[in-house]
């Protein structure tokens, strides 16, 4: 388990950065941030699920 949640909090730490720095990015690309933002959290929550089912 103590790898997994140093996993998670990789990952957690990683999406906050993520986040931090397109919210930076000009509101031009507001179209192609939340594309980004919704596949990135779906990619991790699926990851999430699959740590939690082992």
């Amino acid at each position: 388990m103590a790898v997994a949640d140093c996993i998670e909090n990789t990952l957690q730490i990683k999406l906050v950065s993520m986040l931090v720095i397109l919210s930076g990015v000009g509101r031009r690309n507001h179209f192609f941030k939340i594309r980004f933002l919704s596949h990135s959290l779906f990619i991790i929550l699926g990851y999430f699920h699959l740590l939690n089912d082992v």
